[in-house]
């Protein structure tokens, strides 16, 4: 990696520009930083300057089948028309989405590694709970790369910042200045926004019950406060299982059961009939999963049960006006 590197830095591998700017949100570890959250947030702030963003990924695990992974379902779930192409060839996807469709930037997921395709903007995300990977590249750590790669991007953003004290969080801040001093840094917490069931349903008594499209086209929205004291049945294939349960435990809800699963996991038809029994046999009064989770099975019930996802969204501890104005900078014709 670091021989990579310097052939980027001294000009042996090419790095190629596109025709309009382009944003990169990555980190720089292996497992979940947050990132969706943080492409949906950006995704959102492009569309509030009147500009029209497209989402450039990989796909990890993606089937030769899907045109989308269970991210970018998602993503394509809250953003409908918001074009997103995924490949391992970053540049290629992006060359071929300026060719087909009409957008002014765009927004590239998980790609801080990706020296390959010039960018404006490079925002790194590092999880409060484990933020340089125990300092050695994977096998031996969690780090895709040297924490000295750091020097390259001029955002950093401390994500779950809300899990670690005060004295953590400086204690990072000051590591990552030593690195990369000029960049913007931010602290941002992962809040849960709403909970959205697959598809239109029939209407229902609770007049909680949102059933106008809320952002979620085709589906029935919910607010948080729709979980309180109620019985949960919940799983999750996310990278950070735990995460999620203390999310639904901090929204008062009574988890019955919860299931943990692999990251980006794929539910078989087997399986989907192991949990609608579970969920079934549980004393649950609704099933709970992620959006990841939900846009893969598509299903109105579990085990008899209504099927909800909660949604996760951010917000900033420190930094927000700094990134703001960064985004400006990058997005300025």
């Amino acid at each position: 990696m670091q021989v990579r590197n310097r052939l980027y830095e001294s000009g042996c591998l090419p790095v190629r520009g596109v025709d309009v700017p382009v944003i990169s949100v990555g980190n720089l570890t292996l497992g979940g930083t947050g990132k969706t959250p943080m492409v949906a947030w950006l995704t959102q702030w492009v569309l509030s300057q009147k500009l029209r963003p497209g989402l450039i990924s990989r796909g990890y695990r993606k089937k030769e089948s899907q045109q989308l992974n269970d991210e970018g379902m998602e993503l394509a779930t809250r953003f409908p028309n918001v074009p997103h192409f995924q490949s391992a060839d970053r540049y290629t996807a992006a060359t071929r989405m300026l060719e087909e469709q009409k957008v002014d930037l765009l927004i590239l997921d998980d790609a801080f590694q990706h020296r390959r395709m010039k960018r404006n903007l490079d925002i790194v995300l590092l999880d409060s709970q484990d933020p340089f990977g125990g300092e050695h590249v994977f096998p031996r750590g969690l780090l895709r790369e040297s924490v000295r790669s750091l020097a390259r991007a001029q955002v950093v953003l401390l994500s779950r910042a809300d899990l670690v004290p005060e004295s953590r969080r400086q204690e990072i801040h000051e590591h990552v200045a030593k690195i990369t001093p000029a960049a913007v840094w931010g602290e941002v917490v992962h809040r849960p926004s709403m909970l959205v069931s697959s598809f239109w349903m029939t209407p229902h008594d609770d007049s909680q019950i949102n059933t106008e499209q809320s952002g979620f086209f085709g589906q029935r929205t919910a607010p948080i406060d729709f979980l309180v004291g109620k019985r949960v049945f919940a799983f999750s294939g996310i990278a950070k299982p735990e995460a999620f349960r203390k999310t639904l435990a901090d929204c008062q809800a009574e988890i019955t059961k919860f299931v943990s699963l692999s990251d980006h996991h794929d539910f078989t038809p087997r399986e989907i009939g192991r949990l609608s029994q579970e969920a079934k046999a549980s004393e649950a009064d609704l099933v709970v999963c992620t959006m990841k989770d939900l846009v893969k099975i598509r299903k109105r019930t579990l085990g008899g049960k209504e099927l909800w996802a909660l949604t996760i969204g951010i917000d900033f501890l420190q930094g927000k006006n700094e990134l703001t104005n960064c985004l400006e900078k990058a997005t300025r014709r």
